[in-house]
């Protein structure tokens, strides 16, 4: 095992302050808890049975959510991994933390919610299943062991390795508080049979588990319902066999005995589109079916389990972990912590979150077509109201969420008030935070000869 000691330590309350203070305080009792933070790549909310009534392939995190504080209604900041995680732990959108494109790098002026952690006197442990968080990307500041020996490439099928690492760091920990990150990566394409958790059986077109994920997006316009059914079953043996592991996880947790002493959080960076919008895969928009991630906290004995159906954000959880250890927030956080929500309190109302993504692909990037794209989008979610504005073409599209969860029905109307107020949030953010995209948008995204072979063997680039 190959375990890495660290060297150092797209949506958000538009405008919301989070107040002053130090989170590093010295004056705190010895920590009460310790948090077991558990992120799934690419596991949109809609394709779990806490979220959609009558799946069964997500029972652990179904008794997660049962059991917990379900948020059900939590959105990401980006439709990829990178920049996702990199806001997840710093509380920053990706426009601020500055890791947008491939290979960016996250600066060590950010403290992270692992080094805020460890100051608080937790040990920290991290195992991640994807080399964009690698450490030498930025992502191990503040953890004592950052585990990649799981990184494989997309084809690699790593659940089970990624909890042996977990637990294996849970016992290390032993009755020290700890934080520990877990990240897995199995149900990111390419989509994978598990026949142990068959939903593709009956299935008889010309698809096979496993296709590169460039032939599946040059065939859309070939593919009919059924061959998106079984796209889609596939993806959710996907996350059963993740689910199935996470629960292992959770059992040893308990064998251990911490279960009473550990909060648990779940989420996901980003989800998945089934051509929902005429894509498969993630990255290209900001649509539902990429930012809507679940969102769990799993601590029985401190808190009422009970769904909560106002909007939050994935940047909330680094205040809210701060906050239950009993850490001050800092005024550059752009999330708010949920610890209030917790105790049985309301959600601040009235937010308006956040999404972005600024991406160019490398050459030869598994679009379908072999062109370099660009994907300048940023989007305005307030209550059921989304705007979403494409940088590129300059195009707007506007939904009511309540109605058209799904967002076929674009009512894009510059002259309704409400679509006009939204907008003009939406703008005073660009203003600030991405000026410097149009200039981007005319350059060439050119990557070493080093990134192009790391690209080619994870099979991002053919």
């Amino acid at each position: 095992m190959r375990v890495l000691i660290a060297s150092g330590t797209l949506l958000v309350a538009l405008l919301a302050g989070c107040g002053g203070g130090d989170a590093a305080r010295e004056d705190l009792p010895e920590p009460d808890h310790s948090v077991l933070l558990i992120v799934i790549d690419t596991v949109g909310a809609r394709y779990l049975g806490a979220h959609t009534p009558g799946l069964g392939n997500s029972p652990t995190i179904d008794r997660l959510a049962r059991e917990g504080v379900h948020f059900t209604r939590c959105s990401s900041v980006a439709p990829w991994t990178q920049p996702v995680v990199a806001s997840l732990i710093t509380s920053r959108m990706p426009s601020e933390h500055g890791v947008r494109h491939i290979f960016d790098t996250l600066d060590r002026e950010h403290t992270t919610l692992a080094e805020h952690l460890k100051r608080r006197g937790l040990r920290t442990g991290g195992v991640i299943s994807h080399f964009v968080i690698g450490d030498e990307l930025g992502y191990g500041q503040g953890f004592d062991t950052y585990d990649d020996e799981p990184v494989g490439d997309h084809r690699s099928i790593t659940s089970a390795e990624v909890t042996d690492h977990a637990i294996a760091a849970l016992e290390r920990f032993g009755d020290a508080p700890y934080f520990l990150f877990v990240h897995y990566f199995d149900p990111h394409w390419y989509f994978n049979h598990h026949p142990q958790f068959d939903e593709t059986s009956g299935y008889d077109g010309d698809l096979l588990p496993g296709m590169d994920i460039a032939d599946l997006r040059a065939m859309r316009d070939e593919l009919d319902a059924e061959d998106v059914a079984y796209l889609e079953g596939l993806y959710r043996e996907e996350i059963a066999f993740t689910d199935h592991h996470v629960g292992r996880l959770l059992a040893r947790l308990e064998e251990l005995g911490r279960r009473d002493d550990t909060v648990v959080v779940l989420t996901a960076d980003h989800g998945e589109e089934f051509m929902q919008h005429g894509w498969i895969g993630h990255t290209a928009t900001l649509y539902e079916e990429l930012i809507h991630v679940p969102l769990i906290v799993h601590a029985p004995g401190r808190y009422e389990a009970r769904r909560i159906d106002e909007r939050v954000s994935i940047l909330d959880i680094m205040p809210t972990v701060l906050d239950l250890q009993g850490l001050a927030p800092d005024p550059g956080w752009r999330g708010v912590s949920l610890a209030p929500a917790l105790r049985g309190e309301a959600i601040p109302p009235d937010r308006t979150l956040l999404a972005e993504v600024s991406y160019i692909s490398p050459q030869g990037w598994p679009s379908g077509d072999g062109e370099v794209k660009r994907y300048y989008k940023t989007a305005a979610i307030e209550g059921d109201h989304k705007l979403v504005h494409d940088l590129v073409d300059g195009s707007w599209e506007f939904y009511h969420l309540a109605t058209d969860p799904l967002e076929q029905d674009d009512l894009w109307n510059p002259d309704d008030p409400v679509q006009r107020a939204l907008l003009e949030k939406l703008h005073a953010w660009q203003v600030d935070h991405t000026a410097g995209w149009t200039d981007e948008l005319r350059e060439e995204l050119t990557i070493g000869e080093d990134a192009a072979r790391r690209l080619r063997a994870l099979g991002y680039v053919h």
